[in-house]
């Protein structure tokens, strides 16, 4: 994970820290797809990529607390946490987070990747 993507996550987790739940940021592609995961696994309520390379993203909240308030990133550019499909499956029994893999069949959540039974490397957990 590269350093725009990580400056990306913390924006999310900052805004959703706060009372505007709106928020207008950089995207580059690895950021965009690790938008639309968020996305499909229903962290955020929607999102809009606009013309000159920025997005606006719009959290989800639920009870008026935000979805995305808990991001803890765990693989950085110099430290990266690769598990296989068992320590995977082993992870999901004890955790009600959502972790976010980058495998070699793209950006996948924990769920998905014990679905097509593959391992790869810890980005993020929600």
């Amino acid at each position: 994970m590269n350093s725009t993507t990580i400056k990306f996550l913390i924006n999310i987790k900052n805004i959703s820290l706060g009372p505007n739940k709106k928020l207008i940021t950089h995207c580059d592609s690895f950021s965009l797809s690790v938008l639309k995961v968020l996305y499909s696994s229903g962290l955020i309520q929607s999102y809009r990529v606009l013309d000159e390379g920025k997005v606006i993203i719009i959290l989800r909240s639920v009870f008026n607390k935000t979805l995305t308030t808990s991001i803890k990133l765990v693989s950085t550019p110099t430290y990266k946490m690769s598990l296989d499909y068992k320590k995977i499956s082993s992870l999901r029994k004890t955790t009600n987070s959502v972790m976010f893999f980058s495998t070699d069949r793209g950006l996948l959540t924990g769920s998905e990747c014990k679905k097509h039974k593959i391992g790869g490397v810890l980005l993020f957990i929600c």
